[in-house]
């Protein structure tokens, strides 16, 4: 090689740490986020529904429409909604089932707390008698979902194939030497 030109030589890495600057964390946000799950009971237990719609001027807009009465006052719904966050929450989701037996005794013991929450508070969470199997059916079949992420160790799994990169880095050397940018002039 000629005095004065540049090599490049490419190097390639694999980086699999959350630590790793190069990871977007939109990702891993994205992957840890428990609001839609949480916002999908919420809405049902207020008897709510949201559809898009465009004003007079053709702005488009989000609209709210009440489509029932609320399965519990507020009281009931804020309570059930605090148990359900302390089930459904980022920490959980990174948790293991091993097996399939682990789950399935999660999920009945969920069902357990939950049925039971329903059955002793609701008189004073005004829940009507014939809103208390839908209630618990809505809450289990998004609990057994969320969960089911955590059977096998799967979600972590996914973390790694999320935040698994590649990158190149370049070197450049003068005139053979590593060390080129240190050379001494003549």
């Amino acid at each position: 090689m000629a005095e004065g030109e540049q090599q490049q030589v490419p190097q390639q890495t694999n980086a699999r740490s959350i630590f790793n600057a190069a990871v977007d964390p939109s990702i891993l946000k994205y992957r840890l986020d428990t609001s839609k799950t949480l916002d999908s009971i919420q809405v049902y237990l207020e008897g709510r529904t949201f559809y898009r719609d465009v004003d007079k001027d053709g702005n488009p807009y989000i609209a709210e429409n009440r489509m029932s009465e609320p399965k519990a006052n507020q009281e009931g719904i804020h309570s059930i909604m605090n148990f359900l966050r302390s089930t459904i929450s980022s920490p959980v989701v990174q948790g293991n089932f091993v097996d399939t037996g682990r789950y399935d005794r999660w999920v009945y013991e969920a069902h357990g707390a939950i049925t039971f929450m329903l059955a002793v508070n609701a008189d004073d969470w005004a829940i009507r008698d014939e809103d208390l199997e839908p209630i618990n059916d809505t809450i289990m079949l998004l609990l057994q979902a969320f969960a089911s992420r955590l059977l096998f160790n799967k979600e972590r799994d996914g973390y790694s194939a999320t935040m698994q990169t590649q990158e190149t880095v370049v070197q450049q050397q003068r005139g053979g030497s590593l060390l080129g940018m240190f050379r001494r002039g003549k």
